[in-house]
């Protein structure tokens, strides 16, 4: 009778072991699988957004990008792509450019245009679509070298033409005028004649 009681106490410890060890077991098969989907997850959203920069073909973002190497090599296409994406115009009156950029909020289109604040005018812009791109005031440079680095002489106005969201996208035109703030009363665009048009493709 006693050994029938010890084998049975030894088989409930074996079958309470064996179910311990089945629990764990499963918990972490659940842990896996959880990071498996969030790694999953993750990578698509990476894809996504790299086929949005032009880094990557739709052929490789269907290959799914399983491996962490991958994972890794994308990344570092995808900050040398966004470090890229600037393009600059060293522009004048009469001229028009046109310049495309992914709407990540990094790339940008640098205008520079020639003026000399000290007479009055000034260089202002605006975009026919604010709600894609912002570009601030233009920032006056004054020419440094001794003959043009005087008090009253010209210099450079720069604009940075960024796209306003990470999910913009569409087409705008930003005019460019020449004018004496003073005199402007409401938009300058459809009730003057830009003197440098900059057409922005934001995809």
């Amino acid at each position: 009778s006693l050994s029938s009681s010890s084998s049975s106490t030894a088989a409930a410890r074996s079958s309470s072991s064996r179910l311990l060890h089945e629990q764990a077991a499963a918990a972490a098969r659940s842990r896996s699988s959880s990071r498996s989907r969030n790694f999953e997850g993750g990578t698509r959203t990476l894809t996504l957004l790299l086929r949005k920069l032009g880094c990557v073909s739709s052929d490789l973002s269907r290959s799914g990008l399983s491996s962490v190497s991958s994972l890794v090599l994308l990344c570092v296409m995808l900050v040398v792509g966004i470090e890229a994406r600037v393009t600059t115009f060293v522009a004048s009156p009469g001229m028009r450019n046109s310049c495309a950029m992914a709407g990540t909020g990094q790339d940008a289109c640098v205008v520079r245009l020639t003026g000399n604040p000290s007479t009055g005018f000034r260089w202002l812009a605006e975009a026919e679509h604010d709600d894609l791109v912002h570009f601030g005031e233009g920032e006056f440079q004054r020419n440094a070298t001794p003959k043009d680095g005087l008090v009253g002489t010209r210099g450079v106005y720069e604009f940075r033409v960024k796209p306003k969201s990470a999910d913009a996208t569409g087409k705008t035109r930003v005019n460019f005028f020449y004018v004496q703030p003073w005199t402007v009363k409401g938009q300058l665009t459809g009730t003057h004649s830009p003197h440098y048009v900059l057409d922005v493709d934001v995809y």
